[in-house]
């Protein structure tokens, strides 16, 4: 996997660069060695700056998305709300490589929802959304960059959702990481936060992991992300207006970066299953006739599971 490397890295090189120059000018006994690590840090610095910020965006779209075979004109008169848990895996998958039931998705099954086929096409989130919500294809692609986040929102929300709200007369919000740049969590996850990009974590980050408690604040930051996701649902409901609003809540990711640790994913499954609950039963409290949609964009991608179940999330409809 490439690695795009986020700001702190940057700022490290930088630091290293200005150091090399000090010792360079300060100390002529150690020229040679000096001159050697500048060269070194100096072209990897151009490396990283080229990786970071090159562009390749190839794709084709589809005026029929997955997202208009869920939403028609039955629905109309009714609130809609789509709830995104990011790689939240089906529980096939669940139940074959980690032998965890999960709770939320029985409350599901028990509480009116059709469960369907999952929607995932790619792995990744950034091609995933896009494609569910504006039938874009990546040209057999397997992986894409760009640091150009406004081409990211001529795809999201996406020609459907914009219509049909327009249509009928919906006020819209579409809540997403992969749109809001202004956000710090973002920044964190993702790199500068102004990314669209197949964004593998960074070395330096890998390192900090082996730090103690370092995990603890890791997860606070994901927590917050998703909290405001709830308070926006909250104030959502209670508007007057017909909403058709979209919630991308970031879930299972840390077990990703953590690799093969078992005990994280089960973790992780528990904690995206309580989000998950506590955003239909505040819909189901405020506007119980609303349809729900809750989907993954993509399934659980840990590295002791096999490549063909990283596509195997979850989807299921309560109208």
């Amino acid at each position: 996997m490439l690695y795009f490397w986020d700001d702190r890295l940057l700022k490290l090189l930088v630091m290293i660069v200005i150091a090399s120059i000090i010792l360079l000018l300060k100390s002529p006994k150690l020229f040679s060695i000096t001159k050697i690590l500048f060269f070194i840090n100096v072209i990897f610095c151009l490396f990283t700056f080229f990786n970071f910020y090159h562009s390749k965006f190839e794709f084709s779209e589809d005026n029929n998305p997955q997202i208009a075979q869920l939403i028609s004109q039955k629905d109309a008169d009714k609130d809609i709300y789509i709830i995104m848990l990011d790689g939240f895996p089906d529980q096939e998958v669940l139940s074959k490589y980690f032998n965890y039931q999960s709770g939320f998705l029985k409350y599901l099954a028990q509480n009116g929802y059709k469960k369907g086929k999952s929607l995932s096409k790619y792995s990744s989130t950034f091609q995933s959304v896009p494609n569910i919500f504006s039938g874009v294809n990546f040209n057999n692609q397997p992986s894409f960059s760009t640091k150009d986040i406004d081409k990211m929102k001529t795809l999201l929300p996406g020609n459907f959702l914009q219509n049909f709200s327009l249509k009928y007369q919906y006020q819209l919000h579409f809540t997403s990481l992969l749109i809001d740049s202004s956000n710090p969590t973002t920044k964190l996850a993702f790199g500068r936060g102004t990314d669209f990009s197949l964004y593998g974590y960074s070395l330096i980050d890998r390192l900090f992991k082996l730090i103690p408690h370092y995990q603890d604040s890791y997860d606070l930051e994901f927590g917050e992300l998703n909290n405001h996701n709830l308070i926006l649902i909250n104030q959502a409901l209670d508007s007057k207006k017909k909403q058709l609003n979209f919630y991308h809540f970031l879930t299972f990711h840390t077990p990703y970066f953590f690799l093969n640790n078992k005990e994280r994913v089960i973790k992780m499954a528990e904690d995206a299953g309580n989000i998950g609950l506590k955003a239909v039963e505040l819909i189901h409290q405020k506007k119980p006739n609303a349809k729900i949609i809750i989907f993954s964009d993509h399934g659980e991608r840990s590295p002791m599971i096999d490549k063909k179940d990283y596509l195997k999330g979850i989807l299921y409809i309560k109208n």
